[in-house]
């Protein structure tokens, strides 16, 4: 016979196993401990002419500055902040003009007027002097006969132009760089359109005298952009589109005159190149695919001097 403490012990000790039996027939809660979302902030836009984005703690601020009315813009800050832009109309009745901040707000000057077509570059010399490379047509109407490059520079008397004088209707897609002690070299196209043979040319002044010389790129279209750049020594070099087969070309001035070499030949590949030398002096070159009429790629291609060798993004 049982007695009641006997009964108490028993109903604890089957409590205790139905607590196992329901413990064991549970799955375990194996789901992945999900960090609270935090929502994204909306980027945060003023009504006037600053453009805020407020991430976290992280504020970008974009400010703008109307410089004038125009298109085309060359653009270039000079070691004290003063910002250089150079912008034009292109009209028979047309007009280059420049504008700097130097005194706070954007003051434009007129360059030149006659009828221009761009794109134009600017860059300036080591002591922050301005220069503009653009093509003038020569005349209020189309004459294939006329029409050169012309560079301006900017003096303590006032814009002082440099016609870069030569056959036929050339000075096309200009570019320009200044070298260390102040000299201006620049690349511009003689367009196949208007019967041009020698296609890419380079021009300075040599003994106070303007020289151009063709690069070896052979006859080429306008419209595609070129970009010259100086190297550690000085010595120019040349990125630009063969429309003929379509191809990236480089070509540099050495002890052997100009030099011309194929970068990239896959695809249509070298439409509005852009050349820039690395600290190690490796040039690199920014450039365009075209995949359709409307659609492509960018890439960029570099040179590894120690090893001598060329190379592709992706390669």
């Amino acid at each position: 016979m049982r007695t009641p403490r006997m009964l108490v012990v028993g109903l604890v000790f089957a409590a205790a196993l139905a607590a196992c039996s329901d413990a064991t027939d549970t799955e375990p809660d194996t789901s992945p401990t999900l960090a609270p979302k935090i929502a994204t902030p909306e980027p945060e836009v003023s009504e006037d002419s600053t453009t805020s984005i407020r991430i976290g703690e992280l504020s970008l601020t974009w400010d703008e500055e109307e410089v004038g009315e125009g298109i085309k813009p060359a653009f270039a800050i000079d070691d004290n902040g003063v910002v250089h832009v150079a912008f034009l109309t292109e009209a028979d009745h047309g007009g280059l003009f420049y504008a700097s901040n130097l005194s706070g707000d954007f003051e434009i000057e007129t360059v030149a007027e006659g009828y221009f077509y761009g794109p134009i570059d600017l860059a300036l010399s080591p002591d922050g002097v301005p220069f503009i490379a653009y093509h003038d047509h020569q005349g209020l109407q189309f004459d294939p006969a006329l029409g050169d490059e012309v560079v301006a520079e900017l003096t303590e008397s006032g814009w002082e132009s440099t016609t870069i004088a030569d056959d036929g209707h050339d000075g096309w897609d200009n570019s320009i760089a200044i070298d260390e002690a102040g000299n201006w070299h620049t690349a511009a196209v003689d367009p196949s359109q208007f019967g041009g043979e020698d296609g890419v040319e380079y021009a300075t002044v040599v003994d106070g005298a303007v020289t151009v010389v063709p690069v070896g790129s052979g006859p080429i279209k306008y419209e595609f952009g070129t970009s010259i750049q100086l190297d550690s020594s000085g010595s120019p070099a040349i990125a630009y589109y063969n429309d003929r087969d379509q191809q990236l070309e480089y070509a540099w001035f050495g002890e052997a005159g100009w030099t011309v070499a194929v970068v990239d030949s896959s695809g249509d590949a070298g439409r509005y190149p852009s050349l820039v030398f690395g600290p190690d002096g490796a040039p690199h070159i920014a450039y365009y695919v075209a995949e359709s009429r409307e659609v492509g790629i960018v890439r960029h291609a570099w040179r590894d001097v120690l090893v001598g060798r060329s190379r592709m993004l992706g390669d």
